[in-house]
């Protein structure tokens, strides 16, 4: 644990080399003779000492402030009622409702409320009665270098009313700044978890309603009472900007407009440029429909998290903001506990769940580091329309975190290869639509037949063997091999329109011999036969992100939990590292294996000449083998049809791959 978890109120105050306790005190304590910030000097500078000293001048204020609550209880209690008061450890147990949380919590937001204009009465009164003291900083702190970030550049309020001093603006500020400090140092414990003001909060308002609650819905009522207490002074503090912006907009010099913290400034919303955005990039990037929808909805929720305003308004604050939130998100929003909440709700029930120790899944660096990405870009682009604008997210960056063992995709292991095809699918199911279950119907003119056997002895992406068209199978230098390219035979806008994830996906790959002895070139064939201009065209592609792997995703998903691979670490793409594995048990160098893959080549080379020869390509494919996995009970179901290629034609042990 962090010193800052382990002693949260340790500081150093200015002019002084000794350590102190700095703590504020709860607005349910505010009254006239009290302090509302209390400080305690260690009586050290070292901080050793310090932390030794801490815990019995902790235990001395929590005493204090213990002392207050029961004063300020005391007139809250019935005086007319007979019937005694029962000590807290004889109050009823009764459970944290929905309804009774609500009650408390509201009941504690009136309580700041109040506490806050009683506060600013008796200063005020303090204020008339010593203006020396005021302007001394006695009753009131003066936020002389509070300064405020607005397009781009720093802002001191205070300087400017200080050149005009007037005692009310000024006290008002002061008192404005005071909550907004509040405020941070809220949000502070939220973060670290800290509600211990909060839990004596809570005892007393369940004392004063005659109740009490286990220790851990103390905690959870701790925790809103957290959450209410900077609902409320937020509140508080954006009914009075207004009104702070106009006393600051009467203080203007020299005819320089003094721009204002809430007032509307010309511009666009981000929402508005987010629509031109999309608009422009995608057309002169050619984003697929599936990237248009991803960005579109990454930059809604900067908006969402961050707020609607001119694009120029937007500072560093706004992108740390953004990028905290990216921090706790759930991996999975659609699961139960996050289900129909807005993206704010979301990190706020996150991190809830994180502080009482729940485990989810949280969002991988790459996909923050994408939207990190998606949100500079845009700002890039602004600042080719604003040159005031900044990007709020260009300095900051996120560090790859390794992935553990148990969230690396893998491959599927022997055992699993072996179970997925013996499946009914491939040894008889009772119909097409019933594929999971025993039957006599063998699927070898199936597309989820197929594609899996495609998936294990090419290596190619899901989204590549989707796409494939009938065309796509062809024949150079005597060797039957897909081509994987964006060009399409098809003349049908939508099915015409192919996508690769990078350039160097562009590659022929040959086909494996153990496909073609399993009859592969016959169904090409049918296909053909057929009229099918699609190789697999049950699968067509998504119409909701226009993506070709999503169907078959969700299909292969519902086979493999139905033969009982339910890893999350197991997927389609797992064969793709299975056949990765296999050209290294090959010793096929790393080269090779890349331009099989389609991964790109680094450094000069990837400059010049046009790749491998596919001959070379061909021999290292064919030298892959599985050890351990039989599939010969598939020879049976089809067979080439014709004599394969020459430079494929390999004896096949039974099938054996």
């Amino acid at each position: 644990m962090s010193d800052m978890a382990k002693f949260p109120y340790l500081t150093q105050r200015k002019g002084s080399r000794n350590l102190y306790y700095k703590r504020d005190v709860e607005p349910a304590l505010w009254a006239e003779g009290r302090p509302q910030q209390i400080w305690r000097s260690l009586k050290t500078s070292d901080r050793k000492r310090a932390k030794k000293a801490y815990a019995a001048l902790h235990a001395e204020i929590e005493s204090l402030l213990d002392g207050w609550r029961i004063e300020d209880r005391r007139p809250t209690m019935r005086p007319s009622s007979t019937i005694p008061q029962a000590p807290p450890a004889e109050l009823p147990i009764v459970p944290l409702t929905a309804s009774l949380l609500k009650r408390l919590s509201d009941t504690y937001y009136q309580e700041t409320f109040e506490a806050d204009f009683k506060l600013r009465g008796e200063l005020w009164g303090a204020v008339e009665k010593d203006q020396e003291a005021f302007w001394r900083g006695e009753i009131i702190e003066h936020p002389k270098d509070y300064v405020q970030v607005l397009r781009g550049q720093e802002f001191n309020y205070y300087d400017y009313l200080i050149a005009e001093p007037e005692l009310e603006p000024i006290f008002l500020y002061c008192l404005h700044v005071r909550r907004k400090r509040r405020v941070e140092g809220l949000q502070r414990q939220y973060a670290l978890g800290i509600i211990t003001d909060q839990e004596a909060s809570s005892q007393s308002l369940l004392q004063a309603q005659g109740l009490r609650l286990t220790q851990d819905d103390i905690i959870k009522l701790g925790r809103q009472l957290l959450r209410t207490e900077t609902k409320a002074i937020e509140d508080i503090i954006a009914r009075d900007d207004s009104a702070y912006d106009a006393i600051i907009a009467k203080l203007a010099v020299a005819n320089e407009a003094i721009p204002s913290a809430t007032a509307k400034s010309s511009g666009e919303l981000m929402s508005a440029l987010v629509e031109k955005y999309i608009a422009d990039a995608s057309r002169e990037r050619n984003w697929p429909k599936k990237t248009f929808l991803r960005k579109k909805s990454e930059l809604r929720e900067f908006v969402e998290l961050c707020g609607d305003k001119p694009a120029h308004q937007y500072v560093q604050a706004d992108g740390v903001a953004f990028k905290d939130a990216q921090s706790v998100l759930p991996a999975n929003r659609q699961r139960s506990a996050f289900k129909g909440l807005g993206i704010r709700e979301v990190v706020m029930k996150a991190r809830d769940l994180q502080i009482e120790g729940t485990q989810f899944d949280l969002l991988s660096t790459a996909t923050i580091r994408d939207k990190l990405n998606t949100v500079s870009g845009f700002f890039e682009w602004i600042k080719g329309r604003d040159a005031t604008a900044l990007n709020p997210v260009a300095t900051l960056k996120i560090k790859s975190r390794r992935r553990s063992s148990d969230e690396r995709r893998e491959p599927f292991t022997v055992d699993e290869l072996n179970r997925i095809f013996r499946a009914p699918i491939y040894t008889g199911c009772l119909s097409r639509p019933h594929w999971s279950k025993p039957g006599q119907l063998v699927l070898d003119s199936s597309a989820i037949y197929w594609i899996p056997l495609v998936g294990l002895f090419s290596g190619l992406r899901l989204g590549e063997i989707i796409q494939l068209e009938t065309n796509d199978i062809k024949i150079q230098d005597r060797i039957l091999h897909f081509d994987i390219t964006i060009s399409s035979s098809i003349s049908d806008g939508r099915e015409s329109e192919k996508s690769l994830k990078t350039t160097s996906s562009r590659r022929k790959i040959p086909i494996h011999k153990s496909l073609l002895a399993l009859g592969f070139e016959k169904y090409v064939e049918e296909r053909r036969t057929s009229g099918d201009q699609r190789l697999f065209v049950e699968f067509a592609r998504s119409a909701d992100d226009d993506s070709w792997s999503k169907r078959f995703s969700k299909h292969f998903l519902r086979f493999r939990r139905s033969i009982g691979i339910t890893r999350d670490t197991a997927t389609f793409h797992s064969f793709r590292h299975n056949f990765e594995d296999a050209l290294r048990n090959a010793n096929i160098p790393k080269d090779v294996r890349d331009a099989i893959q389609g991964h790109g080549e680094n450094g000069v080379s990837r400059e010049y000449g046009t790749g491998f020869y596919i001959q070379t390509l061909n021999k290292a494919l064919q030298k892959t083998k599985y050890t351990g996995l039989n599939i010969s009970h598939l020879a049976s179901f089809a067979g080439p049809a014709r004599p394969l290629p020459t430079q494929q034609q390999t004896a096949v042990d039974g099938c054996r791959a």
